[in-house]
């Protein structure tokens, strides 16, 4: 099992708690809601961009608030209730070529494009960049998209990321502790083993802890879909319901 440590913490001991859970849903929200402004959106996390003009994008700006915070109502949650060098082996599903061979075989299927496949997601468990955008638990969503072939490699890469702990760059989902959690959820979907279940409430609740400590530290949340506080929110909705909705990638409408 090979991870970087330094990329990771000790997971807190905390109970799940869905009280908890929901009152940090609806922290989140007021706060999201309460920190708009027409002129500047939302305020930049400096975790983000060194830069404080409004950002825009789906990923990390206004575009994403936007839709976690519709995302979230729809659910009745709202109010209610490292760079990496260039090369063709490298497997990541946002950014390396999973992505590319699984659309490569949506368009054009084929016996050895699933074999690749299989391939990039088997090589890719001793990665030691345990995130969602780079690592083991990206590959893992493409090998519950091929799991005819690929079942035997799920419950590995479950594994590594719970052995490894929550990471240590906060609770968000591109980088963080609620991202890799959600490959907990995904496996409880799967085999219908509720040890899955509790580990990503276990991560739910070491996450809540982050995204308090953050705030008190900076004085203000991540208002970012994949980088702050609204994506984690939703992370903890489906932790809550027992589901596994990714934003923008399992749903957007």
């Amino acid at each position: 099992m090979l991870f970087s440590p330094e990329r990771h913490e000790p997971l807190r001991a905390d109970a799940w708690d869905e009280a908890r859970a929901r009152e940090a849903i609806e922290a989140i929200v007021r706060d999201t809601e309460a920190r708009f402004t027409p002129e500047g959106l939302w305020p930049m996390h400096p975790g983000d961009a060194s830069n404080p003009d409004p950002q825009y994008l789906l990923y990390w700006g206004a575009s994403g608030v936007i839709w976690a915070l519709h995302h979230l109502r729809d659910r009745a949650a709202n109010r209610a209730a490292m760079g990496r060098p260039a090369d063709a082996g490298f497997a990541a599903y946002l950014m390396g070529d999973t992505g590319i061979r699984l659309l490569e075989h949506r368009l054009q299927p084929s016996a050895a494009i699933a074999d690749e496949l299989a391939r990039l997601c088997g090589g890719h468990l001793d990665d030691p960049t345990l995130e969602l955008m780079w690592g083991t638990p990206g590959t893992l969503l493409a090998a519950l998209f091929m799991h005819e072939r690929t079942g035997e490699l799920l419950l590995a890469a479950g594994e590594t990321t719970w052995q490894a702990g929550p990471l240590n760059k906060g609770a968000n989902l591109c980088h963080g502790t609620g991202g890799n959690g959600y490959a907990f959820l995904k496996l409880h979907r799967r085999f219908g083993d509720e040890a899955w279940l509790d580990r990503a409430r276990a991560f739910a609740m070491h996450g809540i802890a982050q995204t308090e400590a953050d705030l008190a530290a900076h004085g203000h949340r991540r208002y970012s879909l994949w980088t702050g506080d609204p994506g984690f929110a939703i992370y903890l909705w489906d932790c809550i319901e027992g589901t596994d909705r990714f934003p923008t990638l399992d749903c957007f409408f």
